[in-house]
């Protein structure tokens, strides 16, 4: 939970909250990404929790060159939401910025992120495109977030809506949403979007604003995914039966989200199993209907990208359930093999790689 603050003094309206834990490899060029921004009046709150190695260092260097930076320490290490909600807790800022401390913020990012905050009150969640990148900083693909609130609802079932290090949140949103979950350990940041899309919209900017830094160290890496795996079901479960109700299982949510993110299945009732619920969650938004301007071809698109991915990725082991889901997405876009989308799903090569902006 996010404590409140009390009688706090005056803050610019902007704040970045980072909090870091052993990250010397490459805090100095998280903490140089946001120093480069074009929007300067902001506060940056850095905290370190409990690091064993030269963090600690590199953060007293940082803040003795800027007046903007307020750093605080956990004498020992508490998890990334506890850090998280120490430094949401610090800051009186209207709009708080997320940055890990191995991401990188583009220059315009505070900027572009705090006008369209401005421009859109409905909106809690601010997020952005994001570049992949590798422990050396190389451009790997793009990942992309929905750039519309229905469509964050929609995906929400597949991937977290927005990122932390792209994110930059409403204060109030935060609070009404509680902060980050200490229980959610490893989908701490997952968890949260999902909290929030129940008291506010989340919506991504369609410029790339944000670097994220693949590699072996991070939570989400393969050293911790078995148990990230089985917290990512739980967490999609509750989602699915908020919309479908109480008749679908764990192992729905475990097999929908693993499937839609192009893994196999082990047998062929499973596949069938996924087409029907896909059918489901598209004719819950059907029945919704249009809510802005081309929001729901947009999601009945992303079902039909996902269909493709199961069929194509089961075509030869479950040859009649395989065969299904592609003629069921073909159905729902005639398109669906052609776009680029799709065709990055099935091959897991980037398709149009931008360049990170100057």
């Amino acid at each position: 939970m996010v404590p409140s603050v009390n009688g706090a003094t005056p803050r610019p309206k902007v704040a970045v909250v980072t909090a870091v834990y052993n990250g010397e490899r490459w805090l100095e060029q998280a903490l140089a990404s946001v120093r480069r921004q074009s929007l300067q009046d902001f506060e940056f709150v850095i905290v370190d929790d409990g690091s064993t190695d030269r963090t600690s260092e590199i953060v007293r260097a940082f803040a003795a060159q800027d007046a903007r930076v307020r750093t605080y320490r956990h004498v020992e290490n508490r998890g990334p939401s506890a850090a998280r909600n120490l430094g949401l807790a610090i800051t009186a800022a209207e709009y708080v910025a997320a940055l890990d401390a191995d991401d990188l913020m583009a220059p315009r990012r505070l900027e572009l992120q705090a006008e369209f905050l401005d421009s859109h009150p409905s909106v809690g969640v601010a997020g952005c495109q994001i570049l992949e990148i590798d422990a050396a900083g190389k451009a790997q693909r793009m990942l992309r977030s929905p750039t519309n609130a229905r469509l964050a609802s929609w995906s929400v079932l597949f991937q977290t809506p927005v990122l932390n290090s792209a994110a930059m949140f409403r204060s109030s949103a935060l609070r009404a949403a509680g902060g980050y979950s200490e229980a959610a350990h490893l989908v701490e940041d997952y968890e949260l979007m999902a909290r929030l899309l129940k008291v506010t919209e989340i919506v991504a900017l369609p410029d790339c604003l944000c670097a994220y830094r693949r590699h072996e160290g991070q939570l989400s890496s393969g050293l911790h995914r078995e148990g990230q795996g089985a917290r990512l079901a739980v967490l999609v479960h509750a989602i699915l039966r908020d919309r479908l109700g109480r008749a679908v299982t764990l192992a729905d949510a475990a097999k929908l989200y693993a499937a839609a993110r192009g893994g196999v299945l082990m047998d062929e009732a499973s596949v069938f199993r996924i087409i029907e619920l896909l059918d489901r969650l598209l004719a819950r938004e059907q029945a919704i209907g249009i809510v802005e301007d081309g929001d729901l071809r947009t999601i009945t698109m992303d079902c039909a990208a996902r269909l493709l991915v199961v069929g194509w990725r089961h075509r030869l082991l479950f040859r009649t359930a395989g065969r299904a889901a592609i003629r069921r997405s073909l159905e729902l876009d005639p398109e669906s093999r052609h776009r680029p989308v799709t065709r990055e799903r099935i091959t897991g090569r980037p398709f149009g790689l931008v360049q990170w902006p100057q």
